[in-house]
C-alpha cells in the first residue's frame, strides 16, 4: 500500500513539474549582445521581443533566466518596449508612454521601474529588464536605454498558436559566419562579424538610413551598430571610391569669389575719390586764405597811400 501511494505521489510530482514548466517554453533567451533593433530582427519568425505585462510572465521569464545558466552578479535583457522620437515620455502612465512591439499597446498589469526614464520627445528609447541576484532573493526592474548604442542579450516570445519554433535558451554560437561566397576583391578583406551582417527581409522595404540616389547606380545601407556602409547585396562598400559632387557648394564658392573681385575695385575707387575730394577741399581753402590775405594787404597799402596824399596836400597849403 505504501509503495502504491509513493508511486502515485511520484507521478503527481512529475506531472506537476511538466505543467509548471510548460509556459516557460514560450520564451527564447538569446545571449548574443546586440542593439535593440538588431535583437528584434534576430527573433525567429513567429516571435517578437517579449512582453512582461503580467506577474505570470515575470515569474516565467525569471525562472527561465535562472535555469539557463548560473548568474554571477546580475542580468540585463532587452524586452519589447520602445518609444519613438515622435512621442513623449509620460511619467503619469505605468509604462511611461512606451509601447509593446507585439501589439503596439500600453496595457500592463506590472509596472516596476528600476530607473525612471528622463523626459524627452526627440530620441528613440528602448527598455531592458535588469535584475540582481544575491543567492537568496532577486530584485528586478525596467530601465530605459539607447536603442542604437546599448547592446544587451534579449528575450523573444513565441506568439500564441505558433509551435514551429525551436524553444529554450540560445547560447552565442562559437563561430557563426555567413555561408554566402566571399565579397569582391575591391571590398575590405576583414570578414564581417555576425552582428554586422544585415538580415535581408523577404520583401524589400524602406528602412531608416537607406540611401537610394536616383543619379547613382548603387544603393547603400548604413547600419547604426556599428556604423558601416553596405551595398544592397550585403557586401561592404568602399566609400573612398564614391565621388559625389556638391553643385551648390561649388556655386557658392564661385559666387563669393565673383563678389570679392567686384567689391575690391569698388572699395579702391571709393578710397581714391575720397582722397581726391580731401585734396581739392584743402587746396580751395588754401587758395581762399591766400586771396583774402592779398586783398587785406592791398587794402592796407591803399589806405597808407591815401594818408600820405593828405599829408602832402596839407603841407603845400
Amino acid at each position: 500500500l505504501e509503495l502504491c501511494w509513493t508511486l502515485h505521489l511520484c507521478i503527481f510530482v512529475f506531472l506537476l513539474r511538466n505543467i509548471s514548466s510548460a509556459p516557460s517554453s514560450r520564451y527564447i533567451l538569446n545571449h548574443n549582445k546586440l542593439s535593440f533593433n538588431n535583437a528584434a530582427k534576430k527573433c525567429p519568425g513567429g516571435s517578437v521581443l517579449t512582453t512582461i505585462a503580467t506577474q505570470q510572465e515575470v515569474d516565467e521569464i525569471l525562472k527561465l533566466i535562472f535555469k539557463s545558466e548560473p548568474l554571477q552578479n546580475g542580468f540585463t535583457f532587452w524586452v519589447g518596449l520602445r518609444i519613438t522620437s515622435s512621442e513623449c515620455i509620460d511619467r503619469s502612465k505605468p509604462l511611461r508612454g512606451f509601447k509593446w512591439l507585439e501589439n503596439n499597446s500600453e496595457e500592463s498589469e506590472v509596472s516596476q521601474w528600476a530607473e525612471d526614464p528622463e523626459h524627452t520627445c526627440t530620441t528613440d528609447r528602448c527598455v531592458a529588464l535588469k535584475g540582481q541576484f544575491d543567492g537568496l532573493n532577486v530584485t528586478w526592474g525596467l530601465i530605459p536605454l539607447n536603442c542604437h548604442k546599448d547592446k544587451n542579450a534579449f528575450i523573444c516570445k513565441v506568439k500564441d498558436g505558433d509551435t514551429t519554433i525551436k524553444l529554450g535558451s540560445e547560447q552565442p554560437p562559437p563561430g557563426d559566419t555567413p555561408t554566402k561566397p566571399p565579397p569582391p576583391e575591391d571590398t575590405p578583406t576583414k570578414p564581417p562579424s555576425p552582428e554586422d551582417t544585415p538580415i535581408k527581409p523577404s520583401k524589400p522595404k524602406r528602412e531608416p538610413g537607406f540611401i537610394n540616389d536616383s543619379h547613382s547606380a548603387r544603393s547603400l545601407k548604413m547600419l547604426s551598430e556599428p556604423t558601416v556602409w553596405r551595398l544592397e547585396n550585403g557586401a561592404l562598400a568602399n566609400i573612398t571610391a564614391i565621388k559625389i559632387e556638391c553643385a551648390n557648394a561649388t556655386q557658392k564658392e564661385e559666387d563669393s569669389v565673383l563678389r570679392l573681385t567686384i567689391l575690391l575695385p569698388v572699395l579702391i575707387a571709393t578710397g581714391v575719390l575720397v582722397f581726391l575730394l580731401v585734396v581739392i577741399a584743402v587746396t580751395v581753402k588754401c587758395y581762399l586764405n591766400r586771396r583774402s590775405k592779398k586783398r587785406a594787404i592791398k587794402k592796407a597799402e591803399k589806405m597808407e597811400m591815401k594818408s600820405k596824399n593828405r599829408k602832402d596836400s596839407f603841407s603845400l597849403a
